[in-house]
């Protein structure tokens, strides 16, 4: 399906209003782009951490590690001093799915090939987790492990101890109201006790401000969570998130596509080869083999079309990004500012 391309209204014109919530970095592309529901979290991964500048990130739940190696990512190309640490037992639960050991594996070689400066997989329960950090240490927390409202409840209090005075939350899945998600339920009850923003698409981000000495860096954002302009910075980060599933989807599909017309192409060639040991008069069998040829070539055309499509839908959306791209760093307000 085609992804729309930015608003018109994210003219010139707003680029010095949005240079708050907006950066160069929130246009990168993500490294490791692998099935996630929070593939269209992406570009906020990057410009909170370049807007936070935390010292420690730390993240409940990572799985085949999408937004933790977007966090990772961010730190190695920025310079910073940032420690992180993910947490999970990659075992899964009943809302993700159970999986295999290979999950693990195949992220631990990830990010040992390419962060273990400063990167650490934390293979336990986020309970047992807790002993291996001091209080107030922690400056981004990414909350996103089982999702039942019990469970989320108790990794928020369980690990505010462990939370700096400028630190910030991250609760993923705030916009689900299904399979017994209980994320939004405490989202609901968290927002109205501290400065907050959320973002809907991507199954909705919800970013809090936990401590007293709120980073100067994010505190327009969530200064603007109940003004007109929240609309535009939602709107912006949804098209940026969308670009980057057009990317993975694009991928996926060629991949597909491929597969599928190699085998349309296998199967008319030997319908053709089969056609031309028979007699020269056409019998029905004959009759049936170039009805069948010319249905495999109609689904050729139409896989190779719809393949096009996608091609253009991603141009659009590249182009798009990339002017985008040249506003902001053209803009003199274009970076957040940090403490």
């Amino acid at each position: 399906m085609p992804v729309e391309t930015l608003p018109q209204e994210s003219s010139t014109e707003l680029i010095p209003e949005l240079g708050h919530f907006l950066s160069p970095s929130a246009l990168w592309i993500p490294e490791r782009i692998v099935p996630s529901a929070w593939m269209e979290h992406g570009p906020f991964a990057f410009w909170a951490i370049e807007a936070l500048r935390p010292s420690v990130v730390v993240e409940l739940g990572s799985y085949a590690g999408y937004s933790y190696a977007a966090f990772c990512q961010a730190v190695l190309r920025l310079g910073l001093k940032t420690r992180c640490f993910a947490v999970d037992t990659w075992q899964g639960d009943e809302h993700g799915g159970f999986y295999e050991d290979s999950i693990y594996a195949e992220l631990h070689a990830y990010n040992q090939e390419r962060y273990s400066g400063f990167s650490t997989l934390i293979r336990s329960t986020f309970e047992d987790a807790l002993q291996y950090f001091e209080d107030g240490s922690v400056d981004l927390l990414h909350i996103d492990g089982r999702h039942f409202y019990e469970d989320v409840k108790y990794d928020f209090e369980s690990w505010l101890p462990k939370l700096s005075g400028r630190a910030v939350v991250l609760f993923h899945d705030t916009n689900v109201r299904e399979r017994d998600l209980g994320v939004f339920r405490l989202w609901a009850e968290v927002q109205g006790k501290y400065p907050s923003f959320e973002f809907v698409h991507g199954n909705g981000l919800g970013v809090l401000a936990i401590g007293p000495d709120i980073p100067r860096s994010i505190k327009p954002l969530l200064d603007a969570a109940s003004t007109p302009t929240a609309g535009r910075i939602r709107n912006i980060y949804s098209q940026l998130g969308a670009a980057i599933k057009c990317k993975f989807d694009l991928g996926q599909a060629r991949t597909q596509h491929s597969a599928y017309i190699k085998n349309l192409e296998e199967e008319r060639a030997r319908l053709e080869s089969e056609l031309q040991l028979q007699s020269v008069a056409p019998d029905e069998s004959h009759r049936a083999k170039d009805a069948e040829i010319e249905s495999l070539q109609a689904k050729l055309n139409f896989v190779q079309q719809r393949l096009e499509g996608l091609n253009v839908s991603f141009q659009v959306d590249h182009d798009a990004i990339e002017d985008l791209r040249g506003r902001l760093q053209g803009t003199a307000n274009g970076g957040p500012d940090v403490e």
